[in-house]
């Protein structure tokens, strides 16, 4: 995808009903506000309204004076946007469900808990997805600043090896046939030119002063840490 494709230009294009700019919409944030619903109702009757809840989502966004028709970039992030269209479209599904079964009681006060924890999760699920997806397009990013530089593209290789395949530095430097010296100095130097891709990249997706910037980019990669070491919870991409 380009700078304009990633783009509030790409989300503008998808309001106003211009195909490319939807099919772009659809690829990158439906696998995001799957994984909400997939968190919400990873177990129970509702489970078997995941696909619906995703379709409605996107009938919400794209219908005349629909939801994105009223997103604004002065508003913040598009995260918080599209997280609040997953969370109506929740409610919406989960109140429809009631009535047809003729519910009239008030909720109990576990009822109200488990509600709680479940919205907890799924959000703990759309923030790890839009985590990933950042990243993804940073890397990518990366990898086409890379292109036809024997050095750049080797620190490309040594942050995939060292962070997806987590290998060790001396393991990399046999495969690589460098240095243990030379690949350490590689990965100092594409961190490097990872967060500066990084905070680009935020930047598109949250419009917002240096420290607001900054502080995504920091809570991003607390995200990250989460999923690479969960501590029992469930993978994001469960």
């Amino acid at each position: 995808m380009t700078g304009d494709e990633t783009s509030w230009n790409m989300i503008r294009g998808a309001a106003a009903g211009d195909a490319r700019s939807r099919e772009v919409f659809a690829l990158r944030y439906e696998p995001i506000v799957r994984q909400y619903f997939q968190g919400k109702w990873r177990t129970g009757r509702h489970r078997n309204y995941i696909d619906d809840a995703v379709q409605d989502v996107f009938v919400a966004c794209y219908k005349d004076h629909g939801a994105l028709q009223r997103a604004d970039p002065e508003w913040g992030g598009f995260r918080s946007f599209l997280a609040g269209v997953c969370i109506n479209v929740s409610r919406r599904i989960e109140e429809r469900q009631l009535q047809r079964r003729g519910w009239q009681t008030s909720p109990t006060a576990s009822e109200l808990e488990n509600c709680a924890s479940d919205e907890a999760t799924a959000s703990a699920y759309f923030d790890q997805a839009w985590a990933l997806m950042i990243v993804r397009e940073t890397r990518q990013r990366l990898k086409e600043s890379a292109n036809n530089n024997p050095d750049a593209e080797r620190r490309v290789e040594v942050l995939r090896l060292y962070f997806d395949d987590k290998l060790p530095i001396q393991e990399i430097a046999l495969i690589l046939g460098e240095t243990p010296k030379q690949i350490s100095r590689d990965k100092e130097k594409v961190l490097v030119e990872f967060h500066k891709l990084l905070r680009k990249v935020v930047e598109i997706h949250l419009p917002g002063t240096p420290g607001e910037v900054e502080r995504e980019c920091r809570a991003l990669m607390e995200c990250l840490a989460r999923i690479a070491n969960p501590r029992g919870n469930r993978p994001a991409s469960d």
